[in-house]
């Protein structure tokens, strides 16, 4: 039913009261009545529909439920009170209030801050230091001068230390020591819900983008935003007054299976676009709005984590800002500048805080910042892009560049910090289909939001085929026809099932999925939403060391506060506190050498570099977690990164493809043939004609599978302009915690069972799957205090002490050894040129002295430093024309005559005698030490394959010797059968066994050199 006047002009409305009665021509005003009953709000002579809010007091909205006559308060609803010194504004009574500012800084020697309408927020306080003094803001002490930092109202602030009360301001010494300088392009919050990605501009918060209000539906009007409502706005149905809006297909209709809400008719299990907290439970109403009670939502509050839904009202618990360090003050979550901000120093005059001790000391090694002393390499706990880094700073922080971090916004992607501020590319939306439109990213709501349809009005856009149809064998929803089993591209929690609705997408119950928060496992699809079933195990299994949390705002694991007491340190490999530590003691707990930081597996226990903090851990493999990146390595900052992704498909006329970090997955380009023609990927011709499919102006050839989607394949049979479903094909969802999926012949891929995590032991409960860090998690043991579970016999036994676990019968340490490591049984595999090692409870392996694991492969070993022209004396030093390497160094060659290529070697005599020679030429002495060789020329090791294939091909009895003293500098070869070696000066072979006696020992020595 169509509203019929303003709420404020109830009173004067032209309505005629809204009667049950058949239509009539003699209402109050002489006006035609519909005859139809007011399913909302019956207020004067105006019919509200439900939902709908007073505009001038949005706390006050038409919910039938509570009264069909008069507007009700909707208590718990965000809202704005338009004062500038309150925030967290909701209703309550019907009216707007909020929570009063704490403008504190946490400094007392600067004086109180006071929160001033006026002024628009806060202002500073009165020094309560003494003339000629000044408020050291890292100390909270009053000191005579500032060193490094700036002066400003009689407070020194330390190079880079924001403004407390303006985000937008920081101590910048090198534009200015006495003011202020401007935050360039730091995230800030200009207080405007209509505004998104806000950032600092001269000193100043400018809003980003208007918020993007659109639902992407046409019939349901334009929606707005409402600032004084801090919320979307609906618009006005397009349809006419006997129809409805459905907004699943995006036309009007007569009837609604759903819920007909505002003259709109929503789907069963649609969230209201104004309240994510409510939603359509026809089962509760069908004609207003449901309690989503349970889910998961976003209050729009930087200060709160883990937000959801309690009621129709959306909050969450308070943000841990603690970075489990007492010296240096408590950290506290400031909701103006969206950040946690530092506590100050609990420490005395002339001594710091140790972080990494939680001490107070008097000297530090690494940089001094606001009375704390950070490790070198140790980031900042407040901002990931500013790291200790002793070469530029030892004052201040300085920019982690390239370091991986978060800037808070859905639509960028792959952050990594640059000028110690955090920010990424664009979110591709893009779900690589052409006729439903273009897809853009909404920051507002957090998602990626649909495009318009290129299809025409009596055409549907097929998903699969990527064409425009007529009919639709699937789901039409929103004017696109999506195959039977399709996920919702907006929410993998919803999919297309034909035998619930034809219109609108159905809860895809029992999924697995992934709610966005790291501190939750076993996330799964309950009514069209996702949730995780347990929170992220992040014990360690050690009690020494503290209770491991989960901190939702940096998605990591956070350290505990040692156990242990003063002069003592927490040591993992016995979890008992000792007082001496032959590793690294950081944080109060001794890592062995070679141990893995927890928190940064680019930061090692380095004891040569340094015994109390972590150390870069350069060149080792690692994980940056991003999709458009391969072959991750540490860098000498401790900064995981990778070579881009290859995604070029070695055709050219398809034009440039490019790696879609959101989608996880490599994008077509676009066509570099003309009109007329289509690009041959067979060929990487432009063609007029095509034996296979032309598809997005491309000729792919039979049986060539879609690059964006291996469900589909080019089938001439089925369709030569669509892709066909390549039905049976082995695929894979993109989740981790799905197994054994397979094409549908709907052209996706489904059918997966879920991932089995269980390890068949009892004792040890129940295993799950973890689709946020795709791994499976272990389950919370079953046995009694004082008990373990011994795995072998799946039975509870009396526990083994000192952290370690019972593997076979015996305790072991399964973080360190490398026969049971991480778990019983599992062997640490024993690769070339290096020993394996258990670091942390991962297999890793150590390189032999002169060897390097240059190529990245742990299967293959580790590359010979000393030889290898690729990698001489360090992994990638490639030795120029010429040269080769010799000693880890790369050197020029002396050319010798009948040297012969093999196997990456060219190899010689030292006499230069060609393949097959008399042995004569030499005499029986053996060779004084050391032995004259050419330059870039080696000794050969003992290699009997060599001397059968290089020394004298297919000659029996060939060999090549050469002792010094009893040392071998070549090959030990036999002379039918015995040995040879020195006796004195003189070659001789041992024949029998034990006797020494002068004969025919070989005498040619064999020379190499690597091939470049």
């Amino acid at each position: 039913m169509a509203l019929c006047g303003a709420l404020a002009l109830v009173a004067a409305t032209g309505c005629d009261g809204g009667e049950v009665s058949p239509p009539d021509a003699s209402g109050a005003d002489g006006s035609v009545d519909s005859g139809a009953a007011c399913d909302g709000c019956l207020i004067g002579e105006a019919c509200i529909p439900a939902g709908t809010a007073d505009p001038s007091n949005p706390c006050m909205v038409c919910d039938p439920e509570a009264s069909a006559t008069e507007l009700s308060p909707d208590d718990g609803a965000s809202c704005d009170d338009g004062l500038s010194c309150t925030e967290r504004d909701t209703c309550s009574a019907g009216a707007c209030s909020g929570e009063t500012i704490a403008c504190d800084d946490g400094i007392s020697c600067n004086g109180a801050e006071m929160c001033s309408e006026d002024a628009g927020g806060c202002e500073p306080g009165a020094s309560a230091c003494g003339a000629g003094e000044l408020c050291d803001a890292a100390t909270d002490a009053c000191v005579v001068g500032c060193t490094g930092g700036c002066t400003i109202d009689g407070t020194c602030y330390g190079a880079r230390q924001a403004n407390p009360l303006e985000p937008c301001l920081v101590c910048d010494p090198s534009a200015s020591a006495t003011d202020w300088s401007s935050n360039e392009g730091a995230t800030c919050e200009d207080g405007e819900f209509c505004t998104t990605g806000d950032v600092c501009a001269a000193g100043v918060c400018v809003g980003g983008a208007a918020r993007d209000c659109d639902d992407g539906v046409a019939c349901d009007g334009a929606e707005t935003c409402d600032e004084l409502a801090d919320v979307c706005q609906p618009g006005a149905s397009t349809c006419a007054s006997d129809e409805i809006c459905d907004v699943a297909s995006d036309t009007c209709v007569t009837s609604c299976t759903g819920c007909v809400i505002g003259g709109t008719c929503f789907g069963a299990g649609q969230r209201n676009p104004a309240n994510q907290c409510e939603v359509c439970d026809p089962a509760a109403s069908a004609a207003g709005w449901s309690s989503n009670d349970g889910a998961s939502c976003d209050d729009g509050l930087f200060c709160t984590d883990g937000d959801v839904c309690a009621g129709t009202t959306c909050g969450g618990a308070a943000r841990v800002c603690s970075d489990g360090i007492s010296c240096n003050g408590a950290e506290t979550c400031d909701e103006v500048t969206d950040a946690c901000t530092a506590g100050a120093a609990t420490c005395g005059g002339g001594t710091l805080c140790d972080p990494a001790t939680d001490a107070c000391v008097t000297t530090c090694s690494g940089c001094v910042i606001d009375g704390s002393c950070y490790g070198a390499g140790q980031a900042n706990p407040l901002n990931a892009c500013e790291v200790c880094d002793v070469g530029r700073s030892t004052s201040s922080w300085s920019a982690n560049d390239g370091a991986r971090c978060d800037d808070g916004l859905f639509c960028t992607d792959g952050d990594v910090c640059a000028a110690g501020v955090c920010g990424g590319a664009a979110r591709s939306c893009s779900d690589g289909v052409a006729c439903n439109g273009t897809e853009t990213c909404d920051e507002g709501a957090g998602a990626c939001a649909a495009g318009a349809t290129t299809c025409a009005a009596t055409e549907l856009c097929d998903t699969a085929a990527d064409a425009c149809v007529t009919t639709c064998a699937g789901c039409v929803v929103g004017g696109v026809c999506y195959a039977q089993d399709t996920r919702n591209p907006a929410n993998a929690c919803e999919i297309c099932d034909t035998a619930r609705s034809r219109t609108a997408f159905s809860a895809n119950d029992g999924a697995s999925c992934d709610d966005g928060f790291f501190c939750t496992t076993g996330d799964t699809c309950s009514g069209g939403m996702c949730a995780g079933s347990a929170a992220t195990f992040c014990d360690d299994g050690l009690s020494c060391n503290g209770a491991e949390t989960c901190n939702e705002s940096t998605d990591r694991c956070v350290a505990g506060a040692t156990t242990c007491g003063a002069g003592q340190v927490c040591d993992p490999g016995t979890d008992a506190c000792v007082t001496a530590c032959t590793g690294c003691v950081i944080g109060g707990v001794c890592h062995a050498a070679g141990a893995r930081n927890p928190a940064n597996e680019c930061q090692v226990c380095d004891t040569a570099s340094s015994a109390t903090d972590w150390t870069a851990n350069t060149g080792a493999r690692c994980d940056d977690g991003l999709y458009c990146t391969v072959a991750d390595v540490c860098s000498a900052s401790a900064v995981c990164g990778g070579a881009a992704r290859g995604c070029g498909d070695g055709v050219t006329c398809n034009g440039a493809e490019t790696c879609n970090e959101s989608a996880d997955r490599c994008d077509a380009g676009a066509s570099t043939c003309g009109a007329g023609q289509v690009c041959d990927t067979a060929a990487d011709v432009c063609v007029t004609t095509c034996s296979g499919c032309v598809i997005g102006g491309v000729c792919y050839a039979p049986s060539t599978t879609n690059p964006a989607n291996g469900c589909q394949v080019c089938d001439p049979s089925a369709s030569t302009s669509a892709w066909s479903a390549n039905t049976g094909a082995a695929c894979d969802d993109g989740l981790f915690c799905t197994v054994g999926e397979a094409c549908s012949a709907a052209a996706v891929c489904a059918g997966g069972t879920a991932r089995s995590c269980d390890d068949g032991v009892s004792c040890n409960g129940s295993e799950s799957c973890n689709e946020s860090t795709d791994r499976c998690d272990a389950g919370t043991s079953t046995c009694g205090a004082g008990q373990v579970c011994d795995a072998a016999a799946d039975s509870c036994v009396l526990s083994c002490g000192g952290g370690t676990s019972l593997c076979g019968g015996s305790c072991v340490n399964t973080s360190y050894d490398p026969g049971n490591c991480g778990s019983c049984g599992n062997v640490c595999p024993d690769v070339a040129n290096s020993e394996p090692v258990c670091v942390s409870g991962s297999c890793s392996a150590v390189c032999d002295s002169g060897f390097g694991d240059c190529d990245l492969d742990p299967t293959n070993g580790c590359q010979d430093l000393q030889s290898d022209n690729a990698n001489c004396g360090a992994c990638g030093n490639v030795c120029a024309g010429g040269e080769t390497c010799m000693a880890g160094v790369c050197q020029a060659f002396t050319p010798v005559p009948n040297e012969i290529l093999y196997n990456g070697y060219y190899y010689a005599t030292l006499d230069g005698a060609p393949p097959g020679a008399d042995y004569g030429t030499w005499t029986n002495t053996c060779q004084t030490n050391p032995i004259a060789l050419p330059t870039g020329w080696a000794l050969v090791p003992e290699d009997a394959g060599v001397v059968a294939n290089v020394i004298r091909p297919n000659v029996y009895g060939t060999h090549c010797i050469l002792f010094s003293n009893g040392v071998s500098y070549g090959v030990r070869t036999y002379n039918n059968g015995n040995p040879c070696g020195c006796s004195g000066s003189v070659c001789m072979s041992e024949s029998p066994a034990g006797t020494w006696r002068v004969t025919s020992c070989s005498r040619r020595i064999l020379i190499r050199r690597p091939a470049p």
